[in-house]
């Protein structure tokens, strides 16, 4: 199986498996208009949303590739 890399592109993170896009990673601001207290998510290409307080909170879950 491939390795997972995360590379910046484009002012945002992205997350591969060899050559295949699994995810994007993003800082986002929380207001009160989205009530969310986290700053980053990942964004999986099935449309899943995870969202997390920190970088490296984001990075480790997409290192997971789930």
């Amino acid at each position: 199986m491939a390795r997972i890399t995360i590379k910046r592109e484009n002012s945002q993170y992205n997350v591969y498996r060899g050559v295949e896009l699994l995810a994007t990673i993003h800082q986002g601001r929380p207001t009160p208009s989205n009530d969310r207290k986290d700053n980053w998510n990942v964004c999986w290409t099935s449309g899943r949303v995870d969202w997390h307080g920190t970088y490296g909170e984001a990075r480790d879950n997409a290192l997971k590739g789930i």
